[in-house]
């Protein structure tokens, strides 16, 4: 039987929801890639590193900055930026702010999570 590791997340991520990718992070991904057509062997575990920029744009990304995450032959790593499109009004130290929507509602689910308070 030939072992065989789907690569392709980009798109795997792409049809999901936002609740379906924050379970991503909880579990790994030989339950989200499961097959008839092919056996995964390996479970995959994501350590991710995550920046939000002003509540408008997000990067995700896998890599540590050492060898085995930057040489390229070691690991396989992967990132995705999010450049957010839809705008939200808000406020920040009590003034009107335009935001944009999904990196701001990440932000805020974030915050909530790390700190147990529920945010407006």
């Amino acid at each position: 039987c030939k072992t065989y590791l789907k690569n392709d997340f980009y798109p795997f991520l792409l049809s999901k929801s936002y609740d379906d990718v924050e379970d991503v992070a909880v579990k790994n991904w030989r339950d989200f890639l499961k097959s008839d057509l092919f056996r995964i062997t390996e479970i995959i575990y994501v350590h991710s590193k995550l920046m939000i920029i002003d509540d408008r744009m997000a990067i995700c990304d896998s890599a540590n900055i050492n060898d085995c995450s930057l040489v390229g032959n070691r690991a396989s790593e992967f990132c995705i930026v999010i450049n957010d499109l839809e705008e939200d009004d808000d406020r920040f130290n009590e003034e009107a702010v335009l935001v944009k929507k999904f990196c701001s509602s990440w932000c805020k689910k974030i915050f909530e999570y790390v700190s147990y308070l529920k945010l407006p």
